[in-house]
């Protein structure tokens, strides 16, 4: 279970995936999210749980922003400055 936000980011995602496997830019919301969520302080991932939010995985979530960078044409820009 998840909360509604996280949930709708996944299907709106999950479904251009689907439609468009070879677009770059539905990984940059993945990657962000999969990275960022590993990197919080314990104090936060503590409460993660409560939210019914989701692990991430700091690896994976890197090569999400490193495919967004080279394939995706919208969010090019975005996963350099991190």
């Amino acid at each position: 279970m998840s909360s509604p936000g996280i949930s709708g980011s996944t299907v709106a995602t999950g479904s251009l995936r689907e439609a468009r496997p070879e677009h770059g830019d539905a990984y940059f919301m993945l990657g962000a999210y999969n990275y960022y969520v590993e990197i919080v302080p314990s104090f936060v991932k503590l409460i993660r749980p409560l939210l019914f939010l989701p692990a991430g995985n700091r690896v994976e979530g890197l090569k999400q922003l490193e495919r967004a960078y080279t394939q995706g044409p919208c969010f090019r820009f975005r996963p350099a400055c991190c």
